[in-house]
């Protein structure tokens, strides 16, 4: 009866911060944003349903109804998504974004769940919503998804070739590839049927448009309009990075691997936590501007064009901050384990009070400003 009561409050005080998010996501929106009606709407329903998709999916991989929630807080209040959403007005890229954690919950259930299981057959589900869903929304989004599952392949190669797990990821990948035969036949149509030839002119080298380390993990973000950081700086740059939190929890996370006092911890979440820190620093090392882009764009004609496509290293970040916020939650995991109980809930309200003050900040500095 207790139990029950307890779990009562926790759900009705969840749905209410849940909303709150949902309010602060939407400020502009609500306030006006300069745009038509129509995407001060989708603004506000692209929000909603992120935070209800993110909770659930982080929800699902930590088993924690609080981690869920602080993982939805840094994921739909990310610099970045924001700057999508409402700088650059990218609602194909914010709406890719809402199926990053569905990828994530899938591939995260192959490698984790028990074979034996009957819920097992269906792990492909989320992997087939999720990779079509990227497909059909951004084409950028899913060229660097496709890379990072064949390396998260290559790196959990003992768990892939199990018949179980090899068959939900066919069965991914064929569902993923029926759900968006609406996009794939036009453009099948449209470039071989019709000899249609599009081309593209190199935009140039992309490594003098990286981020410099302050603007990673910058917190307080105005609404700036500079993308040449070579040519001018970090003055009135845009606001791309991941902000303080996350890039705090990183270093904590690897603080803590390396001097070992993660060893005792359960291997599942452990060996999650390691995974989200190597994708989570490579992707942020590849939106910088010390990664040799320059170098690797003048091995051939092909890297050449495919690089110049890229056009800013910062757009590795939606895949990076996707890492960096399971990894945040992985941290909250250990805290729980390892602390007493008040220093979780301290953590997570933190982490929420955190990046709401930053995104806050950029969120009003945009609606004032337009």
């Amino acid at each position: 009866m207790r139990i029950d009561c307890i779990s009562k409050k926790v759900e009705k005080g969840i749905l209410f911060w849940l909303g709150v998010l949902v309010v602060i996501a939407s400020l502009p929106a609500l306030r006006g944003i300069g745009a038509s009606f129509g995407y001060r709407v989708y603004s506000i329903l692209i929000n909603l349903v992120t935070v209800a998709v993110s909770y659930y999916c982080f929800s699902g991989i930590f088993d924690r109804p609080y981690i869920g929630l602080a993982c939805s807080w840094l994921y739909t209040l990310s610099i970045y998504r924001i700057y999508k959403l409402f700088v650059v007005f990218a609602a194909w890229e914010t709406c890719a974004m809402v199926f990053f954690p569905i990828i994530a919950y899938g591939l995260y259930k192959m490698f984790t769940d028990n074979v034996k299981e009957k819920s097992y057959k269906f792990v492909w589900v989320f992997l087939g919503i999720g990779y079509a869903g990227v497909l059909i929304t951004d084409l950028v989004s899913f060229e660097v998804i496709a890379v990072l599952t064949l390396l998260l392949c290559i790196f959990c190669f003992r768990k892939v070739f199990v018949k179980e797990t090899l068959w939900e990821l066919i069965k991914g990948c064929i569902s993923a590839l029926v759900m968006s035969l609406a996009y794939i036949l036009p453009f099948w149509d449209n470039f071989f049927e019709r000899n249609l030839q599009a081309y593209y002119l190199p935009a140039g080298t992309i490594q003098d448009k990286g981020l410099y380390f302050p603007q990673l993990v910058f917190h307080w973000w105005k609404n700036g309009d500079n993308g040449l950081f070579g040519d001018a700086g970090m003055q009135s740059s845009q606001p791309v990075g991941v902000g303080l939190v996350l890039a705090l929890s990183f270093a904590a996370f690897c603080i803590l691997w390396y001097a070992g006092e993660l060893r005792d911890k359960e291997k599942s979440v452990l060996s999650l936590g390691k995974t989200a820190a190597v994708f989570g620093g490579l992707l942020m090392f590849m939106s910088m501007n010390i990664f040799p882009w320059d170098s690797l764009q003048h091995l051939s004609g092909l890297t050449t064009v495919v690089i110049s496509a890229v056009q800013f290293p910062g757009r590795f970040l939606g895949w990076g901050i996707l890492w960096l916020v399971i990894l945040a939650g992985c941290l909250l995991w250990f805290f729980k384990e390892k602390a007493a109980k008040w220093y979780y809930y301290v953590s997570v309200v933190i982490v929420m009070i955190s990046i709401t003050t930053s995104s806050m900040y950029l969120l009003d500095f945009i609606s004032s400003g337009l």
